[in-house]
This record gives C-alpha cells, sequence and structure tokens, in this order.
C-alpha cells in the first residue's frame, strides 16, 4: 500500500534551488538572491535545508553560507520552481520510495533540460538514506499540479492536467488509472473551473486551493466583482462544496480572499495565499503588502494555532509567477542520510 506524505506530518528538510544568472531571474538577480538569504534565515530553525547551487559558486565563500543545518550541492538548472520538477516521495509498504516525473517547462513554455535531470543528480548525490529507491514515470507531472490529504483522496485541476501541453496521449480515464496504480490513493477530485491572472502554471492547484489537514480544505476567492476570473472562482468554491471524501463527507471549506497584485504595466500577477508552505512547526505564508494580507494571517494563525506562522514578503517571488510553495520541496521524516542529518558543515 502507498503513501502519499502529508505536509504537515514530520519531515527531514526542505530543497531549494538559487537563483543565478541563466535563470529569468537575472534582471534582478540581488534583490532574488537576497530573498533567498532571508527565507534561509527563516527557515533553517525548523529542519535541513538541500541548497542547490551553480557549479561555479561555493556556498561557504562567495555566498557566505555558515549554516550547520544547510547542504549545498552543485548542478545545473533552468529554474529556482523545486516544487514543479523536484521528486514527490511516498512511502509504500516498506520502502521509502523517490518519485521521478518527467518535467517540460510547464507545457514548453520555458527551458527545461538541466530541471528535467536534475532529480538525476539529486539523487545520485548521497543525500538520501540507502533504503530510498528512485522510481522513473514516464508522465509529465508538476509537483504543485496535485494535492493530496494522506487520506486517500488527490486533489487536482483539469486545466493542467488535461491540457494537450503535457500529456496529449493521455485521456483523464487514463491519469486517473496511473494515478491510481502510483500513488494507490482511492479517489481523484477534479476541479473543472478556476483560474488566476498571470497564472502560466495553467491552474496549479497550489494557486488555487490546498488541504491544511485530512479533511479542511483553503481556498481562493475573490472579493472584485471585476476581477476577470472572479465567476471562475465562484464556481470553483461550488465544485469544492460538492466534493466528498472517501467516507462521502463533505469537507470543511475555508476561503481566502485573494490579493489584486500587479506588475509596474498594471498587468496582474498571480498573487495568492493558498501557496503557502508548511515546514515541520513553522507555517510560512506568502503576503504581498496588500490589505488582505491581515485577513490571511488571521486565517492560517486560527487553523495552525500550534504552529508558528511566519508571514514572508512573496512580491519579488510572484514577479516570475510563483511564490513559497513553488520555490520550496519538502523532504518527509525517514528519507535523507541519517549522516546528512547529523553532521556539520
Amino acid at each position: 500500500m502507498s503513501t502519499l506524505i502529508a505536509e504537515w506530518e514530520k519531515q527531514d528538510g526542505l530543497i531549494l534551488v538559487y537563483p543565478h544568472e541563466k535563470t529569468d531571474w537575472n534582471k534582478n538577480l540581488l534583490k532574488i538572491r537576497l530573498f533567498y538569504h532571508s527565507l534561509i534565515d527563516q527557515i533553517i530553525k525548523f529542519g535541513k535545508v538541500i541548497l542547490i547551487i551553480p557549479e561555479d559558486l561555493s556556498c561557504e565563500n562567495e555566498l557566505n553560507f555558515n549554516y550547520k543545518d544547510l547542504v549545498c550541492l552543485k548542478a545545473k538548472t533552468n529554474d529556482t520552481w523545486i516544487r514543479d520538477n523536484g521528486p514527490i516521495f511516498i512511502k509504500k509498504n516498506d520502502n521509502l520510495i523517490f518519485l521521478n516525473f518527467k518535467f517540460n517547462g510547464w507545457g514548453n513554455k520555458f527551458n527545461f533540460e538541466f530541471d528535467n535531470d536534475l532529480n538525476n543528480k539529486l539523487f545520485s548525490s548521497g543525500i538520501f538514506d540507502k533504503r530510498v529507491i528512485k522510481k522513473d514515470i514516464n508522465f509529465v507531472l508538476e509537483g504543485g499540479s496535485i494535492d493530496h490529504n494522506s487520506a486517500g483522496i488527490i486533489l487536482t485541476t483539469q486545466n493542467c492536467l488535461l491540457n494537450e501541453n503535457r500529456n496529449p496521449q493521455y485521456s483523464k480515464e487514463a491519469i486517473e488509472e496511473l494515478f491510481l496504480n502510483i500513488f494507490e490513493q482511492k479517489k481523484i477530485l477534479w476541479i473543472k473551473s478556476g483560474k488566476l491572472m498571470g497564472d502560466h502554471t495553467d491552474s496549479h492547484i497550489d494557486m488555487l486551493a490546498k488541504f491544511v489537514n485530512k479533511d479542511t480544505i483553503v481556498y481562493s476567492k475573490s472579493l472584485n466583482k471585476n476581477y476577470p476570473y472572479y465567476n471562475e472562482l465562484n464556481q470553483m468554491e461550488k465544485e469544492l462544496t460538492n466534493f466528498r471524501d472517501c467516507n462521502n463527507k463533505p469537507f470543511n471549506l475555508i476561503p481566502i480572499f485573494l490579493p489584486e497584485v500587479r506588475d509596474k504595466q498594471g498587468n496582474y500577477l498571480p498573487a495568492t495565499y493558498t501557496n503557502f508552505l508548511i515546514f515541520n512547526s513553522a507555517v510560512l505564508v506568502p503576503i504581498y503588502h496588500s490589505k488582505e494580507d491581515e485577513n490571511a494571517i488571521e486565517v492560517f494563525e486560527k487553523i495552525f494555532f500550534d504552529k508558528e506562522v511566519i508571514p514572508v514578503d512573496s512580491r519579488i517571488l510572484i514577479t516570475q509567477g510563483g511564490a513559497l510553495h513553488c520555490a520550496t520541496n519538502n523532504i518527509p521524516d525517514g528519507f535523507l542520510n541519517r549522516e546528512v542529518l547529523k553532521n556539520e558543515n
């Protein structure tokens, strides 16, 4: 029996990719690097951080990182959104499985050669426990396009998974069969509606709705009737209301009001609070210096009353279309090499 591991369960660490001049961050490199330094400062006390850096940099010298819980790995990368091209971890009986799906730059929109190979570099680095088994899956899947409650339910969107720019040879039924075979969950819930302006992921679920426990979903809702996807988000809300868990019970639904963030040209950016990150005893919430920030923080503080809720200014991240969840990848408990966990750098 396979187990998809919930983000709220114990974790060994977190993977990040350091921005460099050959990524889309090249025009704003100093600012985004300062953000990553600040982010690592905030999360390092909650667990190990695996930082993937360019081959011509050194954590100790050029980057001046000196944390005992930071492990630097050198690899070529196209971009920084490790949630989408990184591994998906599952447990199957007594085995720990490192799932390596294909990555094609969000439907061939961006360069992806190095990012598609990054999991192979990660797995061969020696940081994972010897019990971990890598399984290659010949299917394009981004980690941010699916969510689950660790109790038999997978949540996803038709806009992304059924888009012909990923796996045109697969029907909806074929994808369900593949997912139920790989993940061995009981039910897949497909959202038909729900979009954000400026979103190039084709409606990743972590931009729209996300489980916070096995029976509760937070989701994005707009209060502005003039927002172009106001009706789309309302329709998504109706769909979520009709969803049922494996015991035929409705989910607890908590709306989080969408901030309206624009770039310098006045174009909407896909800012959302559902792209939050759980890392052991911390919950990091993206904020945007928007009037909706306060409400979002209050919502998360009520949900995660037993964790430290940390607001993180994510305005620089959203300029490239992502936020905290997109920029990180959780490593569940038991997957990292014990020597990596205990050794100091």
